[in-house]
């Protein structure tokens, strides 16, 4: 969603991944959009296609980098009706603000910041738009990985590994499984300091990432920024609290002089991420 150069992107997510038990026939896309790089693997030319162009909608409505968007006029001082598209993000960002209590914010230094959600919002379109294909009875598979997020959709899971809290090229913990939903990433190891406290202004320096999984990737992109902000403590407890909502914090802190690296997941995150799929036959 920009149109001059700002990166968007969530924590780098991957060092692999891929589909688990994907369909014979796989059309693979990489496009950049958003200010980051959407890989997307698809049964289908078509099916790819479809989720490309509805993203690229969601970033000419949501953008607050092009001008003529929703964003950009509303933070321009323009009286605008918003399209249904962004009347659902902003208060549906609204919802994950008062969750946060305040950690995670639409708002910054009093300008419409739609860079926490924007991706997920993407996402969310263009995973509804192929449903629509799928009630048509037509066999749909897709993942879309996008900046760091993943969302999938179809009978083939998705399968993948986080990157080390400091180090984008190295793997940490045991492989992750997505079944449905999306996994998001948020931290500090691409660009340090470029999470702030919404309260204080100052940026979040914890040296690691989080990453959520939630059923919608809208819920999963607000919802790793507020728990990076948040911290490890505090936002275990509220994810805890929440239904449909899993996280994993893993983060370095420095002592006698070597890192050490600590990790805290939430009480459903191994049964919902990190099982395996059951064996099933490949679709032909």
């Amino acid at each position: 969603m920009l149109n001059s150069i700002s990166i968007w992107t969530a924590e780098c997510l991957l060092l692999w991944g891929g589909l688990v038990g994907a369909l014979a026939q796989e059309t693979e896309r990489r496009v950049f959009v958003m200010g980051t790089w959407l890989d997307v693997s698809a049964d289908s030319p078509a099916t790819a296609e479809q989720a490309i162009r509805k993203i690229e909608q969601v970033e000419a409505s949501l953008s607050r980098w092009r001008a003529g968007s929703d964003i950009a006029r509303m933070n321009a001082g323009e009286a605008v009706v918003p399209s249904p598209v962004v009347a659902n993000a902003l208060a549906r960002a609204a919802h994950w603000q008062r969750w946060s209590e305040q950690a995670f914010h639409v708002r910054r230094q009093g300008r419409l910041d739609t860079d926490a959600f924007a991706k997920g919002a993407a996402l969310d379109q263009a995973l509804a738009s192929l449903r629509q294909k799928r009630e048509d009875h037509d066999t749909v598979m897709i993942t879309l990985n996008f900046g760091g997020q993943v969302a999938v959709f179809g009978p083939a899971p998705w399968s993948g590994q986080l990157t080390a809290p400091l180090e984008r090229d190295h793997a940490a913990g045991h492989p992750l499984y997505l079944a449905s939903g999306s996994l998001s990433t948020s931290g500090n190891a691409v660009k340090p300091g470029h999470i702030r406290d919404p309260a204080t202004g100052a940026p979040i320096l914890t040296r690691g990432h989080v990453t959520v999984w939630a059923p919608t990737a809208f819920d999963a992109d607000c919802a790793s920024t507020a728990c990076f902000v948040l911290g490890p403590e505090r936002a275990l407890k509220k994810v805890n609290a929440t239904a449909d909502l899993e996280c994993r914090f893993e983060w370095v802190e420095q002592q006698n002089g070597r890192d050490l690296v600590h990790r805290l997941v939430s009480k459903n995150w191994r049964a919902k991420i990190s099982t395996p799929p059951p064996k099933t036959q490949n679709t032909p």
